[in-house]
Order: C-alpha cells, then sequence, then structure tokens
C-alpha cells in the first residue's frame, strides 16, 4: 500500500532525503475506509482533505482520483482477495 500511495508524491519528497514513514498516518484511516467499503470518490475526499489540511499541500499538486482507483485496486487484489482481516479491528 506504502508503495502505491509514493508514486504520486506530489513534492517527491521520497525522492529527496524524507523520512519515509511521511504518509504513514494515513494508512490506517485509509485501511479502515477501504474496509468500510467507501467509495473511490469517497477516498479521494479524504485523501485531498488530508493532503491539504494536514500536510499543508496544495489540492492541485496530485490526481486524487487516480490514487483512490490505485489504493482501490490494490486493496481488492492485494488484501481483501487474500482473506487478510486488518489489525485495527482487534
Amino acid at each position: 500500500m506504502f508503495s502505491v500511495g509514493c508514486r504520486h508524491d506530489p513534492e517527491t519528497t521520497l525522492e529527496i532525503l524524507w523520512p519515509r514513514d511521511e504518509y504513514d498516518c494515513l494508512l490506517g484511516p485509509l485501511l479502515s475506509r477501504l474496509e468500510q467499503g467507501q467509495s473511490v470518490p469517497e477516498i479521494a475526499a479524504y485523501l485531498r482533505a488530508e493532503i491539504s489540511d494536514y500536510f499543508g499541500l496544495s489540492p492541485s499538486c496530485c490526481d486524487f482520483d487516480q490514487v483512490a482507483c490505485r489504493l482501490y485496486e490494490w486493496y481488492r487484489t492485494h488484501w481483501h482477495e487474500a482473506g487478510r482481516s486488518s489489525p485495527l479491528q482487534d
């Protein structure tokens, strides 16, 4: 899941000596939203809000719909179909 998001790092911070855990705070909430069955537009809206509000980046810096589609596809093929359960549900 990390690699999907890193491909869309708007500031390419991961390519320049930036902490690799920069976006870790998004992983749990994203996985929870995917497990709850939120739609791609809902995931994109969450990402847009977090990137602009929490990280302070311009929402125009990233194609949030594309990132949300990739995350949804990752979840469907690598998590959900594999029968994994979230450690967040414990």
